[in-house]
């Protein structure tokens, strides 16, 4: 069955499998003024949850002196967010020095299919922690809504295997 962009199927048993037409919608324009005021709050923003974030560099380092690992998760743009900080930490980031344990769950695609096919999406982070985390390991959880279901049942996993974890959302 060929599938046209911008057409949704219908499931089957309805009238047949007819293309339905999304409705579109014109993109939001913003300015550049607008985007830099935007990120200048945003930054600002950061002194309200200043000890949370001093908390959570804190486990971090010490996660990593303790010989654990970084096991981090994320959906969309969050999954490229975790896949960028686990390179810095292996990879380099400023300055040369031994690689750094990190792992992105959200980077192997193979992986991913085959637990979202056999188990669910909702699985897909928490059944790597599972077979992936050792003692000491901290999981670390981005997201911009705070509420995907596979990214609680990660921090669940985390919790069901006393594994240190800190989910981090946007607020608002």
């Amino acid at each position: 069955i060929a599938h046209h962009p911008g057409a949704t199927l219908l499931p089957a048993g309805s009238a047949g499998l007819r293309p339905r037409r999304r409705v579109r919608h014109p993109p939001t324009v913003m300015s550049l003024e607008l985007s830099l005021a935007h990120t200048v709050r945003t930054f600002q923003s950061l002194t309200q949850i200043a000890s949370e974030i001093e908390q959570a560099s804190e486990l971090i380092l010490a996660t990593l002196r303790q010989g654990g690992r970084l096991l981090i998760c994320g959906n969309g743009g969050s999954a490229a967010e975790a896949q960028h900080f686990a390179t810095e930490l292996v990879g380099r980031y400023l300055r040369n020095r031994p690689s750094l344990p990190a792992l992105a769950l959200s980077a192997d695609g193979s992986l991913l299919s085959c637990i979202g096919n056999d188990y669910g999406f909702d699985q897909v982070f928490s059944r790597q922690i599972a077979g992936l985390a050792r003692p000491g390991d901290l999981v670390i959880v981005l997201s911009s809504s705070g509420n995907s279901a596979n990214l609680l049942a990660a921090l669940e996993e985390a919790s069901r295997l006393a594994l240190h974890h800190n989910g981090m959302a946007q607020a608002g």
